[in-house]
């Protein structure tokens, strides 16, 4: 439960960050500034929070992080600054959603992570497995079963998945397909 309310709240505090921005621009139009005072501020108050944490453990142990930092919120940091100065923070933010589905598409095609019952709760209106072993796919029915998820947002398909996708009707549509072939 203390996970929700902590994801709640983050997407709380990122909604308004991003309304914040758009404010700050009526002040400065300088996307690079304003992406290294937010930046700063970030660095500032999660390294005393992060070394408070980390007693006892290496920094050596950290660089995985730091790399990740790079990226986000560094680069990305960047970009959003930017999406809300030119595009708003309504348009931003809505678009700025789309990352929980480009990280499960990372997630399973990049680090190879299973479809699961996470997958599911995340918020899926309908997940398909489709695979050739039926012996997996009763153990995912299983598994499914004994998270307490709804079977009957799941579908198992004892098939080859490009035939599935041949054979789907023209109006059927998807959010997303993660096809992991062999």
């Amino acid at each position: 439960m203390a996970a929700v309310l902590l994801a709640c709240a983050s997407a709380a505090l990122f909604g308004a960050m991003s309304v914040a921005v758009r404010f700050a621009f009526r002040q400065v139009d300088d996307a690079e500034l304003g992406s290294l005072a937010m930046s700063s501020v970030a660095l500032a108050l999660t390294g005393v929070i992060g070394l408070v944490a980390a007693r006892g453990s290496g920094l050596g142990e950290a660089w995985p992080f730091l790399i990740a930092g790079v990226i986000a919120p560094g680069v990305s940091q960047i970009f959003f600054v930017r999406a809300v100065r030119d595009a708003g923070a309504a348009r931003t933010s809505v678009l700025m959603g789309t990352a929980p589905l480009v990280a499960v598409a990372i997630a399973l095609t990049i680090l190879r992570e299973p479809v699961s019952a996470a997958l599911l709760a995340g918020g899926a209106s309908e997940v398909w497995s489709v695979d050739l072993s039926g012996p997996y796919l009763a153990q995912l029915d299983a598994n499914l079963e004994r998270s307490g998820l709804p079977l009957e947002r799941h579908r198992a398909l004892r098939r080859e998945s490009r035939r599935v996708l041949s054979e789907l009707a023209p109006e059927e549509r998807f959010d997303g397909i993660v096809l992991d072939p062999p």
